[in-house]
């Protein structure tokens, strides 16, 4: 209801995003190739460069420093070089990837499974039972990453901003 009565007040939907949810086990299981993808805390420069390149700005990254518990980043390379990174976190047993970014160049190449699975098996050696991610729906190759990685579509949420306020 109240979302209908935002609507109706002229807020547009912005950022429709997914839910992403699978056992920890499921996706702990095939290990990256050597030299492929490495868990770090904290992140390396070169990490902080690859997500400023994909928009992850300062805030983002502050949230990542003052996250509490258990977390890291994990860092992939494609071709002997950085070419992307990731952050985890655990909360309450559910690992949680966050601004998982690939170097636009470096894509489609499978890092991004990868540096996935690198960070499921640092969430199984860290206690947690559950993995998960959010989505833009807008992100279609993610979105089919996550699906066909054997993650379950969990749930679904999105911001609404005034049609005003878009410009």
């Amino acid at each position: 209801a109240l979302d209908q009565q935002l609507e109706g007040r002229g807020y547009v939907v912005v950022d429709p995003v997914n839910l992403w949810l699978a056992p920890v086990a499921d996706l702990a299981t095939d290990r990256p190739p050597p030299v492929t993808s490495f868990s770090i805390w904290p992140p390396l420069a070169i990490q902080r460069e690859i997500w400023l390149t994909g928009g992850i700005g300062p805030g983002r990254l502050a949230v990542m420093e003052r996250a509490e518990g258990a977390k890291v980043a994990i860092l992939g390379r494609v071709d002997d070089s950085p070419a992307g990174t990731a952050f985890v976190a655990i909360h309450d047993g559910t690992a949680m990837l966050h601004a998982l970014e690939v170097l636009p160049k470096l894509r489609r190449k499978g890092l991004a499974r990868w540096i996935l699975r690198q960070a499921a098996f640092w969430a199984l050696d860290n206690g947690a039972q559950h993995f998960s991610v959010l989505c833009t729906k807008a992100n279609e190759p993610a979105n089919a990453l996550y699906s066909k990685l054997g993650m379950s579509f969990a749930g679904e949420y999105h911001y609404r901003r005034h049609q005003d306020d878009l410009s």
